[in-house]
């Protein structure tokens, strides 16, 4: 026998058990004997935890700015799809390489942009200066989103970060830049 069974990806990070018991009380023996068996067995699987945050568009487009100005305000939802709560956490740099463009946030045919000019904030839509920067070190956002319980109920594992940019003077061109959304597990 083998003993299988479907486990979603948000299950508990915990060892999981099988059991099987099996019986047989009929059977062909000579008229009037029955013939019994009876048997079980166990094994066991361990999950393990899953910290996993699911952004559903990869591209923030703050569009054609001129400088001086300050985008509006880009929603993008995040969720746990893991199976433990964990804490936001953001990250970013230049372009798309991260040697090249540590210490900006953008960079742009002309000029870069720092990271002072770029932010962030999670569950509610402020103003610019209220905002926190984006840095290119992991940053905690002290915000939990709680481990997923339920495919069809949305609840605590979802929210929205607000994302703006403000262009300072000497830039131009395409700018382009990478944000990282991770997740640290929350203390117990």
């Amino acid at each position: 026998c083998n003993c299988k069974f479907a486990v979603q990806y948000y299950a508990n990070d915990t060892e999981w058990t099988c059991n099987i018991s099996v019986t047989d009380r009929g059977g062909t023996g000579k008229p009037g004997e029955e013939l019994n068996f009876s048997d079980s067995g166990t094994d066991t699987a361990t999950v393990s935890k899953l910290l996993a945050v699911d952004t559903p568009t990869a591209v923030l487009d703050y569009g054609n700015l001129s400088v001086t100005q300050t985008s509006a305000a880009i929603m993008r939802n995040v969720t746990n799809v893991g199976n433990t709560d964990f804490n936001l956490t953001f990250r970013g740099y230049g372009s798309d390489n991260e040697s090249i463009g540590q210490n900006v946030t953008m960079i742009c045919d002309l000029g870069n942009i720092t990271f002072g000019n770029h932010r962030y904030i999670v569950g509610t839509n402020v103003t610019f200066g209220t905002m926190r920067n984006l840095t290119n070190q992991t940053r905690d956002s002290n915000f939990t989103l709680s481990q997923k319980t339920n495919d069809n109920n949305i609840g605590l594992e979802f929210n929205e970060t607000f994302w703006r940019l403000q262009i300072p003077l000497s830039v131009g061109g395409i700018c382009n830049g990478t944000i990282i959304f991770g997740a640290i597990e929350t203390g117990e």
